[in-house]
């Protein structure tokens, strides 16, 4: 794709941590980190940080269309309401609570 500079947020700071290499991952997930550690070797600059699900909202909608569909099927076009909202609410700074 060309990219060479990538910023990823997850909200599994396990899949962060492995990543990172501040632990190893389970067995299961081994092929898929060493997968990612092999795309990351061939770009500039990456950063792989840990956010809170609820900050990230739209990518938690989107996922969820996923597990309730074929996600290779999934289009969001045009955007849902729900969809709408989300984005409009974080491009006005809304503040999120973690209980």
């Amino acid at each position: 794709m060309g990219y060479t500079k990538v910023a990823v947020g997850a909200d599994s700071m396990c899949t962060v941590d492995c990543i990172n290499g501040r632990c190893s991952p389970t067995w299961r997930a081994r092929k898929h980190v060493n997968a990612i550690k092999k795309l990351m070797a061939g770009m500039e600059e990456v950063q792989v940080q840990h956010i809170y699900r609820e900050t990230n909202s739209c990518a938690n909608y989107l996922a969820s269309l996923c597990l309730r569909e074929d996600p290779l099927l999934t289009f969001v076009s045009p955007y849902t309401l729900q969809l709408e909202n989300l984005i409009t609410q974080d491009a006005m700074g809304a503040m999120y609570l973690r209980m």
